[in-house]
């Protein structure tokens, strides 16, 4: 059955979702972690089976472009990760992943800088944490991904944009840079995950506090994105 749904088009975001079991207790303890309703909502986004215009398409000629107004389709994808009515409260969601992070690490003796901005030659960044423990100094970058999208990869992508980091504003201590990458199905990378527990800046219960607050946080893109009235007017030839 598990395998049947990971091959539909709403169970392929949780393909990898095995890797990291940890962060999918919160499923078998039901509402422990939040009220029946939050539990019923978060299963939702989990599954992929929250409205959206697309989905109820399916197999239909009925409209499925997004009702805000965009040029594409409405896809419970596009409403939580790409879509304008959303995009303040994705800002909120990954916010809200950070805070935990950093909140965690500072209990486990870590001191820190919050988005320090840092200029090379190339041009700045500015990642999420930097955290610091002795002669040690680690680059946390948190990201939610739209869940086609491998892990994996995404991960790696976001450790190579601040590696330059490494050889410039860091390297003269012994730094490195990891990331905190999961999907928006609450699916988290395994070697982010690995990593940011061998460094002691989570513990293995933190992953499914993670995995619901980006839940939560998807259930929330999708209320808004639903009740809002207002639209963006398409200019003639876009899309």
């Amino acid at each position: 059955m598990r395998r049947m749904m990971k091959l539909t088009c709403d169970g392929v975001g949780l393909q990898e979702a095995h890797k990291v079991p940890t962060a999918s207790e919160w499923v078998l303890e039901g509402t422990k972690l939040m009220s029946g309703r939050a539990f019923i909502n978060a299963i939702q986004v989990r599954t992929g089976t929250l409205y959206s215009r697309a989905r109820a398409a399916r197999g239909r000629n009925i409209p499925h472009q997004c009702s805000r107004g965009c040029s594409q389709p409405e896809t419970l994808n596009h409403i939580l990760q790409n879509c304008y009515a959303s995009d303040k409260l994705r800002i909120i969601r990954h916010n809200r992943l950070v805070e935990y992070i950093h909140r965690g690490a500072q209990q486990r003796k870590f001191s820190s800088h919050v988005e320090p901005e840092f200029s090379l030659p190339a041009g700045k960044l500015k990642p999420d944490l930097v955290l610091y423990r002795e002669d040690k100094a680690i680059i946390v970058d948190a990201q939610i991904i739209n869940d086609q999208y491998p892990l994996e990869k995404a991960n790696q992508n976001k450790i190579e944009k601040y590696t330059p980091l490494l050889e410039f504003d860091l390297k003269d201590m012994d730094a490195s840079v990891l990331a905190f990458t999961i999907n928006w199905r609450g699916v988290i990378c395994k070697s982010s995950a690995e990593s940011l527990i061998r460094e002691g800046i989570l513990r293995k219960r933190d992953l499914k506090i993670l995995a619901v607050r980006t839940l939560e946080g998807g259930v929330v893109c999708h209320r808004v994105h639903q009740k809002m009235t207002t639209s963006r007017r398409v200019k003639k030839g876009e899309g």
